[in-house]
């Protein structure tokens, strides 16, 4: 059984974790090309993107609707990036997934493992009472939709290989905002629609729980074990949470909870939902004081050696 560690990065910037996941991909193409094993090296990153729009290798401008001026004004990047696939939109609400793996060690079959995405998908939603299917020459998961029996997308998948090594993946849509969608022809697709699970079942979903769903048939279609890392360990990436001038960390546990650290010693344990600003703050490297200030606005009060912060 192969082990694959996961990292949650959270709501970024695109181009924030397309660095991360092509550092990741380089190091085991280095490892590979010097002959060292990449055995322990697989990763898999989840993330939720702020809103961008991709257009990939074999992307038709005129799948963008509208100017990128425009969509800049609405808050919206436009990134041409090396995946395969044409133009498709990222967003708040919609879980997307990059998992950097040696071949090797799971499939030697392209298309086998764009089928194992696919698969994990397929479950993912099975388990919401969605039935999920494919499309053959439109890859990705559809469904037919509840609120007009045609068939949408609700993941869709694009992925770029170097020596056997993946980067790029997949996005589900759990309950983003649909209405970015218009601004673009999905896929290139201008005869099909896309939806969420949230759309499909009519009642607001916890994405964190989409994601446990997501991750544990992840774990059984590619007969992996999941380890999970925290923020510390962004590689070669992001050492920020480990300066010197900020002692403060954190680990984002499989019930939601964020565990954050001084110098090392655990001093809070909170929802991640109510953790989200100080989690922005540590990864921007903020200092110290506006750490603290922050923590004693989200909790009530913040004790610092023998003193006590009230908000």
């Amino acid at each position: 059984m192969q082990k694959i560690k996961v990292q949650d990065l959270g709501i970024i910037k695109y181009a924030d974790a397309l660095d991360i996941q092509t550092s990741k991909f380089n190091e085991l193409i280095d490892n590979k090309i010097n002959e060292r094993s990449n055995s322990d090296a697989h990763f898999l990153y989840l993330c939720e993107h702020q809103p961008v729009i991709t257009l990939g290798k074999a992307a038709n401008q005129q799948n963008v609707l509208l100017s990128e001026d425009f969509l800049k004004e609405k808050g919206i990047d436009v990134v041409a990036i090396n995946r395969g696939g044409d133009v498709t939109f990222h967003g708040p609400g919609q879980i997307t997934g990059y998992p950097i793996l040696d071949l090797d060690f799971f499939t030697s079959d392209l298309k086998v493992y764009m089928r194992m995405l696919e698969e994990v998908m397929i479950m993912t939603i099975t388990h919401y009472g969605i039935e999920g299917y494919r499309i053959e020459d439109a890859t990705g998961v559809w469904v037919n939709s509840k609120i007009d029996n045609q068939p949408k997308k609700i993941a869709a998948f694009g992925v770029k290989t170097s020596r056997w090594i993946t980067m790029h993946g997949f996005a589900l849509n759990v309950d983003v905002d649909l209405n970015y969608f218009n601004y673009i022809n999905p896929c290139g697709f201008t005869d099909k629609g896309v939806t969420s699970i949230k759309n499909e079942i009519g009642n607001e979903v916890d994405i964190d729980e989409v994601k446990r769903v997501l991750l544990d048939n992840f774990a059984k279609v590619f007969e992996a074990e999941l380890s999970y890392q925290n923020n510390q360990d962004l590689s070669n990436v992001d050492k920020r949470n480990q300066l010197q001038e900020n002692p403060f960390a954190f680990k984002i546990t499989k019930d939601s909870k964020v565990i954050i650290y001084r110098s090392n010693k655990q001093i809070k344990i909170i929802p991640e939902k109510l953790a989200v600003d100080f989690i922005k703050l540590v990864n921007q490297d903020a200092d110290e004081v506006t750490i603290q200030l922050t923590l004693a606005k989200l909790t009530g009060n913040y004790k610092h050696g023998n003193e006590k912060l009230n908000a």
